[in-house]
């Protein structure tokens, strides 16, 4: 059987084809790799953004009323805005943009779970679609478009350090931070059967203050429909602050999460760490 032979002048046009080929291949790598740069980074997003077009506006402190403008910093820990620190418990990367599930709290008290989707639409400009709240509000979602503060660099708010220690709940692994009278407890290893209530990893379960052994605050209940719901509740450490002990009324959700009637509850703790 005779070989096949590529006939001499037709060499050219095949290394040149082939040299095209490789060249888009190479080219389609670069974009892949923007865009995985992108997922892994979220850099067209994270940064401070003002509800303004007006760059001035971006010297209004973060917090301040929103009358003039709404200042909102985006990062890895969540989107803050006014008195609105929302933290995220789920980040789903896009090649335009993010998508969050955060657990919100409001000065006064006020705390629900929200979803938020940030896509890049120009080069310093994002829609910020927030939806899906529960407990529900208004009309549902609503939109921001928002522009780059570039040369506006806001830090957080320097903490002292907590003291965290490793406690066991009903079947989940939690974490109580303490600061100065201040506690906090949040799931680190939330048990199966409440991850469909929206609980997550770092999902807060109490907020409260001590006084010696004395422990009171507020504890949240989780719904599907409604999102996190507070109660007040206080107890105490017991067996050398190996145990802590709340007890409160609980409330139970209607359909429309209004409170239908409320239930006395219990929540243990026993330090592992």
């Amino acid at each position: 059987m005779q070989a096949n032979v590529v006939p001499p002048q037709l060499l050219p046009k095949i290394v040149t084809f082939a040299l095209l080929q490789l060249s888009i291949a190479s080219t389609i790598g670069i974009i892949s790799n923007c865009e995985l740069a992108f997922a892994q980074t979220g850099d067209g997003v994270y940064g401070t953004w003002s509800d303004s077009p007006d760059k001035k506006t971006c010297n209004v402190p973060l917090g301040s009323s929103p009358d003039v403008a709404t200042i909102y910093k985006i990062s890895q820990k969540g989107i803050f805005f006014y008195e609105i620190d929302c933290a995220p418990r789920d980040l789903a990367y896009h090649n335009d943009g993010i998508d969050f599930e955060l657990d919100c709290f409001k000065g006064g008290g006020a705390r629900w779970f929200e979803k938020a989707s940030a896509r890049v639409v120009g080069a310093s400009r994002i829609t910020l679609r927030f939806s899906d709240r529960k407990p529900p509000i208004g009309s549902g979602s609503r939109v921001e478009t928002l522009y780059r503060c570039s040369s506006v660099s806001i830090t957080d708010t320097e903490r002292s350090k907590a003291v965290v220690t490793e406690w066991r709940h009903n079947g989940s692994v939690m974490s109580l931070s303490e600061e100065g009278s201040n506690l906090e407890i949040a799931y680190m290893q939330p048990r199966p059967g409440i991850l469909a209530v929206g609980v997550r990893a770092k999902t807060t379960l109490f907020l409260g203050q001590r006084d010696g052994v004395q422990v009171e605050g507020t504890a949240y209940i989780f719904h599907p429909n409604c999102g996190p719901i507070g109660y007040q509740v206080k107890g105490q450490f017991l067996e050398g602050e190996r145990a802590l002990y709340l007890t409160g009324m609980s409330p139970r959700m209607t359909p429309s999460c209004e409170v239908g009637k409320e239930v006395p509850e219990a929540l243990r703790f026993e330090r592992v760490h």
